[in-house]
C-alpha cells in the first residue's frame, strides 16, 4: 500500500505541472495582451497551484486529524507538508518580485499602465492584501521552522491564508489585463463582479466540498490498521 501510493504520487506530479503550465500558456503567450504576456506565467502557474494545494491539504490533513475518530496523522506528515509549502511559497513570492521589476522597468507603457494600477491604482487594495497574506504565511512557516516543532496552529493558519492569497492572485492575473491592458484606442475599462458570479464561486466550492465528503465516504482516507484487520479476520 505504501509502495503504491508513493508511485502515485510520483506519477501525478508531471500530469500536475502539464496541466498548470498548459493553462500558463494561455495566458503567457497572448502578445496582444500586456499583463498576460510573459514567460514566467508557465512557472508561475505551477508555483501557484503547489502554494495553495499544500496550503489547502493542510488545512484538510487538521481537519481529518481532528474530527476522524481513529485518525493517527503523525507530526512529521505535518513538518513536511509546513517545509514544502514554505519552500513553494518563498519561491513564488521571488517570481512576483521579478514581474513586478520587470514590468516596471523594461515593460511596454501598456505593461507599466498595468503594474501601475496592480500597486497604485483601483487593484491596490486586492494586490496588497494577497501579498499580505503570502508574506505573513511565510512569516508563521518561517517562526515554526525556528521553532523546530509542527505548531499546527500555526501551519493551518498560513494554509488558510495562502489559498485566500491565490484566491486574489487569481483575480488580478484575469481582470486588470482586461480593464486596462488593451492595445486598442478605447478608454479603461470597469468590473465588479454580480450576484451571478458569486452564487457561481460559492457553488464552485460548495461542490467541491461535497465532491471531497462523497469521496472520504466511499473510499478511506486513512490507512487501514492493519493490526485490526488481522484481528477481525481471526
Amino acid at each position: 500500500h505504501d509502495r503504491t501510493a508513493f508511485w502515485l504520487a510520483i506519477a501525478i506530479v508531471p500530469l500536475l505541472v502539464t496541466a498548470h503550465s498548459t493553462l500558463g500558456f494561455v495566458f503567457g503567450l497572448q502578445v496582444g495582451r500586456p499583463g498576460w504576456y510573459s514567460a514566467l506565467q508557465a512557472p508561475a502557474f505551477v508555483l501557484l497551484a503547489g502554494v495553495s494545494g499544500v496550503g489547502m491539504l493542510i488545512a484538510i490533513a487538521a481537519v481529518v486529524r481532528r474530527t476522524v475518530p481513529g485518525a493517527e496523522l503523525p507530526e512529521r506528515v505535518f513538518h513536511w507538508l509546513g517545509t514544502a509549502l514554505l519552500i513553494l511559497l518563498l519561491a513564488y513570492l521571488y517570481f512576483m518580485v521579478v514581474e513586478i521589476l520587470t514590468n516596471l522597468y523594461t515593460g511596454a507603457e501598456r505593461e507599466r499602465d498595468v503594474t501601475r494600477e496592480l500597486l497604485f491604482g483601483d487593484f491596490a487594495p486586492i494586490y496588497w492584501a494577497s501579498v499580505a497574506c503570502f508574506v505573513v504565511s511565510a512569516a508563521l512557516l518561517i517562526l515554526r521552522f525556528v521553532r523546530r516543532t509542527a505548531a499546527l496552529p500555526l501551519l493551518v493558519a498560513a494554509g488558510v491564508l495562502v489559498n485566500l492569497g491565490a484566491i486574489g492572485k487569481r483575480y488580478l492575473i484575469v481582470v486588470p489585463s482586461q480593464t486596462h491592458g488593451t492595445l486598442l484606442p478605447y478608454g479603461t475599462g470597469s468590473y465588479a463582479p454580480t450576484w451571478v458570479e458569486y452564487i457561481e464561486v460559492i457553488g464552485l466550492f460548495a461542490l467541491g466540498a461535497l465532491l471531497l465528503a462523497l469521496f472520504a465516504k466511499v473510499f478511506p482516507i486513512l490507512p487501514l490498521n492493519r493490526a485490526t484487520e488481522g484481528g477481525d479476520a481471526a
